[in-house]
């Protein structure tokens, strides 16, 4: 027979003899993997084994000292208790004498027919129940064991099998080949895995990409160097505070601003807007964080008269924007203002300096008919004066 049970094993003494027997059970080319050294098998199961040629082993060595005999049975205890059901011994043509032992003779049976192993070699098995047994070898982390069962199936598993040879490779440490096979069976994470181990990093950062793993995907970006692309990456995935971080690192101040808006700290981008410079979106932050007086510097760097004035305007404080015009010598935009105050205010109520303080700023913006209109509302004692002037200008 070249095959036997899928929950069965052969437990052989050396290397020689598994070589020669997994050669002797391999099926369409494919060796047995289920054929153990003594020193293999400690923790592993079967129904039935075939411990191979054991005591023939032993009696090449020549030795019956007590030790000796000590690690000889606690290796043959370890193979009788790896069969839950059946157990078979096979030295040759010469019987040991160790079976003759009457303790162990009235427990064994002694055959030379083949047909005693007919369940051993047994090939019922359904591809369900070998595939269960595969699985328990995965788990045991005994691979191989499980591939040879994956790739005897009647109906071949080649999934099965290329995901046990991704695991064989990731054994022998060999991360590049692992992370091949776990992409062509679009497993994108235990790919991704591999190919970082490996430091195959574009390989890594695509598979990340397909398993929707960003942050991943940002780490093997940083170790390409692309740093505009982790990013710009964050951006996407709308990870703002790490977007942030990267732009500083970058220095790229216009991003470092938008990242900023997007999480509403308008104080920190209006500061980086400044630094672009962008005075007009600097302005728009600090409004939005009632930092009005920041705002207003910023738009002075523009000259923005208009937003300034609907600054001072939205807080009811005209006389304030008036004595920064003022300041700034900016007269058209003041002699609007102050007329609009005083309008407001009721001409009787106007002072005389305040009168003085429109009309010489309308005499600045050379609108002498109008100031002598101011003088006349609020301060008559000055008229001759300015119509003197008046009449030496004409």
């Amino acid at each position: 027979n070249d095959d036997f049970g899928s929950r069965n094993a052969i437990i052989v003494a050396n290397e020689q003899e598994k070589r020669k027997l997994k050669r002797q059970f391999s099926k369409d080319g494919i060796e047995s993997e289920r054929v153990f050294l003594f020193t293999e098998v400690k923790g592993l199961e079967f129904n039935e084994v075939i411990v191979w040629k054991f005591f023939e082993h032993f009696e090449s060595w020549r030795s019956d000292s007590r030790e000796f005999n000590k690690f000889k049975y606690n290796l043959l205890y370890v193979c009788t208790t790896r069969a839950r059901e059946k157990i078979y011994f096979y030295d040759g043509e010469k019987i040991n004498s160790f079976w003759e032992r009457p303790e162990i003779k009235e427990h064994i049976s002694i055959s030379e027919s083949p047909e005693v192993l007919d369940s051993f070699f047994g090939t019922d098995e359904t591809d369900g129940e070998k595939i269960q047994t595969a699985e328990k070898y995965e788990q045991l982390g005994n691979y191989k064991q499980a591939r040879e069962i994956y790739a005897k199936l009647k109906q071949p598993r080649l999934d099965l099998v290329a995901k046990v040879d991704a695991l064989i490779y990731e054994e022998e440490r060999d991360f590049a080949n692992a992370g091949r096979i776990w992409f062509s069976l679009e497993q994108w994470e235990n790919a991704g895995n591999d190919y970082e181990k490996a430091k195959l990093w574009e390989d890594a950062e695509r598979c990340w990409d397909k398993a929707d793993n960003y942050q991943r995907q940002a780490f093997c970006l940083e170790q390409l160097g692309k740093f505009e692309d982790v990013a710009l990456l964050y951006e996407i995935r709308e990870d703002w505070n790490e977007a942030e971080k990267r732009w500083r690192d970058l220095s790229n101040w216009e991003k470092v601003a938008v990242v900023c808006e997007k999480q509403k700290k308008c104080v920190e981008a209006a500061l980086e807007w400044k630094k672009v410079p962008n005075f007009e979106r600097a302005a728009d932050n600090y409004c939005l964080a009632n930092e009005h007086k920041d705002a207003v510097r910023c738009l002075l760097e523009v000259d923005n008269w208009q937003r300034i004035e609907g600054i001072y305007r939205q807080a009811s404080t005209l006389s304030k924007f008036a004595d920064l015009c003022e300041s700034r010598e900016n007269w058209t935009t003041l002699e609007k203002v102050l007329t609009e105050i005083y309008t407001q205010k009721g001409w009787k109520w106007v002072s005389a300096n305040d009168g003085k303080r429109l009309a010489s700023v309308q005499e600045k913006n050379g609108n002498l008919d109008n100031a002598i209109n101011t003088w006349l509302d609020v301060n008559g004692k000055e008229l001759y004066n300015l119509l003197k002037k008046s009449i030496i200008l004409s």
